[in-house]
């Protein structure tokens, strides 16, 4: 669900986040970003976004095993990328960082993002922008078919820039 409340840019955010509507992931909840038209030149990628995880029963440190990351050309088959949150105190916002690079002659990206634990973790401010450093290969070869929409929820976006967006020369989504 979308929340309004526990924002990125509060007291307990370690990066400079918009303080926008957030994502608050429930019960099997995922959020998914379709279909980014790549132009043939654009291999190199970082994706950034916000997240915070927050539990009234204590653990609110954030596990990078409990959010996953998946990349997609078809949307269809699957791969999982590594990134790194750079929070270490829990229940405190701060940024997450993938960088990766995808195979000569990849058209359109699908960025999916998926909790293993209900109603503690929360995400704003996904950007993706092209990087002149190459980063992780991301084997899509390798993909595997997940059907988020079993048992859960679904978000998402068109791969077209939302108004009131960042004018960055880099960024391609935000």
């Amino acid at each position: 669900t979308l929340r309004a409340n526990s924002t990125s840019n509060s007291d307990y955010s370690d990066y400079e986040g918009s303080g926008l509507n957030n994502i608050f992931f429930g019960s099997n909840a995922y959020f998914q970003i379709n279909n980014i038209a790549l132009e043939a030149s654009q291999k190199s990628f970082k994706m950034t976004f916000g997240s915070e995880k927050y539990s009234q029963d204590g653990d609110s440190v954030f596990k990078n095993s409990e959010f996953h990351v998946y990349l997609s050309k078809n949307g269809t088959g699957w791969t999982e990328i590594d990134y790194i949150f750079a929070g270490t105190e829990g229940g405190r916002w701060n940024v997450a960082t993938a960088n990766f690079s995808v195979p000569e002659g990849t058209e359109n990206l699908w960025m999916a993002f998926k909790v293993d634990v209900a109603s503690v973790y929360r995400m704003d401010d996904v950007k993706l922008m092209v990087s002149e450093t190459e980063g992780a290969a991301v084997n899509f070869a390798e993909g595997v078919e997940i059907d988020f929409t079993a048992g859960g929820t679904a978000g998402g976006g068109s791969g077209e820039e939302p108004g009131g967006g960042e004018s960055d020369a880099t960024a391609i989504y935000s």
